[in-house]
C-alpha cells in the first residue's frame, strides 16, 4: 500500500490486482491440454461471456470449480453475470 499525504487528508492507494484472464493465460503454457483450466481458457478465447445467453453463462459458471486455480475465473464470470443481469433489469 502506498500512502499519499495531502494538506487535509491521507490517501491510501492499494495496488490493483491483475485481471484473472491475464493470470490464467500466463500460466497456460505450464498446463496440459487435459487440464480443466486450460480448457476453460481456450473456451473463453472462442466465446465471449458478455454476449452468450444467460443460460449458457450459468452453465459455464457451474462447470468451473469454486476452489483451486480456476476460482478467480469463476469469480470473474459471476461478476459478468451479475453486471449483465443488473443491466437487463434497467433496460
Amino acid at each position: 500500500m502506498t500512502v499519499l499525504h495531502t494538506s487535509q487528508r491521507v490517501l491510501a492507494a492499494y495496488p490493483i490486482a491483475p485481471h484473472p484472464l491475464y493470470v490464467a493465460e500466463a500460466s497456460q503454457a505450464d498446463l496440459s491440454i487435459d487440464d480443466p483450466l486450460f480448457q476453460l481458457i481456450s473456451f473463453l478465447e472462442a466465446e465471449d461471456p458478455f454476449v452468450m445467453t444467460f443460460s449458457r453463462l450459468e452453465e459455464l459458471i457451474s462447470s468451473v470449480p469454486a476452489d483451486g486455480p480456476s476460482s478467480a475465473l469463476r469469480g470473474y464470470l459471476i461478476g459478468i453475470f451479475d453486471c449483465r443481469r443488473m443491466y437487463q433489469a434497467t433496460t
